[in-house]
């Protein structure tokens, strides 16, 4: 009973269209596992369904004439391993809020018979990763095929956690324990190297920054059109100067730092340190250089209003980036 049934179109063409049928198909079983759906598109369409305990599964394939009902077959909601635990700061306090996720879907034969149903069980009503509470208390799962089972911790100010569990090791009374330290942070001014005075607005990016689900999503549509490796950057407007960008994962890292009319620099080599504050790095940025062009049509005319603007391919096409070890 309660298992989250509905439909999507069968078919990849229909992929665009998925999410609008998954939300107004929706439904619940009864007591004795019978489900009634609504507003089913005519034509053939693919049963999604999802139960706590339960892996997140694709049903069967049922065509549906216009105007008329569909019977569809029984089907089978395989039940999956689930683990319990604790998620806990550095010195052991319980730590709330954690979204805990992990991969719901067995790819294994993953879009054969031309449908993507599994990949979209998790936009089902009522079916989501779930957020520890306040004695830091999670259960993940029902995981699909063979152990071991990755398990992803994630909470703002707190570097992520990935875990991989097996079912065959030994827990605690607690269950599987996680810990999760808090981000660091770096400090620091920037200048003109010829004026020495402080450069009030610029942008400091740097690959350890710790993010957001949303953030991460967007830093992937960045990369994917060719934009720094360093993800998407802070702005700072400071009349001296300084910049504070944090949490960041622990560990050596670099930060790139860029600002209007100013080559973009880059110091290398930052050490970052569990719940503490690099201080005193200085960014000295110079002036960038001067490219005029013109921008025209394939048939040499002139092109108005383009839009151009550089991109920084690599260290031999930076002759002005100030890199400091």
């Amino acid at each position: 009973a309660g298992a989250h049934v509905a439909v999507v179109p069968h078919g990849l063409r229909y992929l665009p269209f998925s999410g609008a049928v998954l939300a107004t198909t929706y439904g619940k079983t009864d007591a004795d596992g019978n489900f009634l759906l609504s507003r089913v598109p005519s034509g053939e369409v693919d049963l999604i369904a999802a139960a706590e305990g339960h892996v997140p599964s694709l049903g069967p394939t049922v065509f549906v004439p216009e105007g008329a009902r569909a019977a569809a077959p029984d089907f089978v909601l395989p039940v999956g391993q689930s683990v319990s635990g604790r998620v806990v700061d550095g010195e052991g306090i319980p730590l709330s809020g954690v979204r805990v996720s992990w991969n719901p879907v067995d790819f294994e034969g993953f879009g054969l018979g031309g449908s993507f149903g599994q990949l979209v069980t998790m936009g089902l009503e009522g079916v989501d990763f779930p957020l520890t509470g306040g004695d830091g208390r999670f259960t993940a799962g029902a995981f699909p095929g063979d152990p071991p089972f990755d398990i992803t911790f994630q909470k703002p100010g707190y570097t992520q956690q990935n875990v991989s569990w097996d079912p065959e090791e030994e827990l605690g009374e607690d269950g599987l324990e996680v810990v999760m330290d808090v981000g660091g942070f770096i400090e620091g001014i920037v200048m003109d190297v010829d004026t020495f005075e402080p450069v009030q607005r610029f942008t400091v990016k740097c690959a350890a920054l710790i993010r957001s689900g949303d953030d991460q999503a967007s830093n992937t549509v960045r990369a994917l059109a060719g934009d720094s490796d360093f993800g998407a950057g802070q702005l700072f407007e400071d009349e001296n100067g300084r910049f504070r960008i944090g949490p960041l994962d622990p560990g050596r890292t670099s930060i790139e730092v860029d600002a209007d009319t100013y080559a973009l620099a880059r110091v290398r080599r930052i050490d970052v340190t569990v719940g503490e504050t690099t201080r005193g790095i200085i960014v000295e940025l110079s002036g960038g250089q001067v490219v005029r062009g013109k921008v025209l049509d394939e048939d040499g005319a002139p092109v108005s209003g383009a839009i151009v603007v550089p991109s920084y391919i690599g260290p031999r096409f930076e002759p002005s980036s100030m890199e400091f070890e």
